[in-house]
């Protein structure tokens, strides 16, 4: 083994190689073909902080890709990136505008904040205060099991109602809410859960953590994890799954 001992650190192993993807029918031409270069980097530290950290070495790497896309002549905009489950807590995507791109980002107006959509945030929405917070009423909905079924026969528009996702994370049941015009971002929901993964739980889990069949579900008295979206803080009078079939 070439590396033996802390004493070689901090040290960075590179390799560049050609890579291959397995898409039937490859998009945007030229700008992503079947067959790329690709150069993978691994760095080994014994600290985080300081110029021989994890951190000084990142630091480095970021300034080197600037160098080189500068060079290029490309209109670069670096942004926020989701880091997966092995990624740690920053990572960063160096993109070009264009019109055959599959990406797409979100930027603030005066250029201090840009992410792809996998990792933007938003600030939390302000409540308009002016909505109403009636008793709970239960409406018996047979057979609706989705958004759209429900928000047509209660004639209420699917952004006036609460979508409950039951999720596995780390061995444990999670739940998530989102606005019924929402869709929940899984990479986000992990992020904020602060597990490695999520993924959809099966009928039989629903079942336990909600006492109802798939399509019944809601956030009135769970006993499992909640996490809310932003969206949903805000809302006054919505309609949500009761956890009755």
């Amino acid at each position: 083994a070439y590396l033996k001992s802390y004493k070689q650190l901090p040290i960075t192993f590179y390799q560049i190689q050609t890579k291959f993807r397995g898409e039937a029918r490859p998009k945007s031409g030229v700008l992503r073909t079947r067959e790329f270069l690709m150069k993978d980097a691994y760095s080994f530290h014994s600290c985080k902080e300081g110029e021989g950290g994890l951190d000084g070495t990142y630091d480095r790497m970021y300034e080197a890709y600037c160098a080189i896309f500068s060079r290029c002549g490309l209109p670069y905009i670096i942004v926020e990136a989701e880091s997966g489950p092995i990624g740690g807590d920053a990572s960063h995507e160096f993109m070009v505008p264009t019109d055959a791109g599959e990406d797409w980002l979100v930027q603030a107006e005066d250029g201090s904040y840009a992410a792809n959509l996998e990792r933007a945030e938003v600030a939390p929405l302000p409540d308009a205060g002016n909505g109403r917070n009636d008793p709970l009423t239960e409406v018996h909905t047979p057979g609706l099991c989705t958004i759209d079924e429900v928000s047509g026969f209660l004639k209420c528009k699917p952004e006036d109602m609460i979508k409950t996702i039951i999720y596995e994370a780390d061995g444990r049941p999670l739940v998530a809410l989102v606005r019924g015009d929402h869709e929940v971002n899984e990479g986000k929901l992990a992020r904020a859960a602060e597990v490695t993964g999520v993924t959809q739980a099966d009928a039989d889990l629903i079942q336990k953590v909600t006492g109802a069949d798939v399509g019944f579900a809601g956030p009135v008295g769970l006993s499992v994890r909640v996490i809310a979206d932003q969206a949903v803080t805000v809302m006054h009078d919505a309609v949500t799954g009761a956890n009755k079939t």
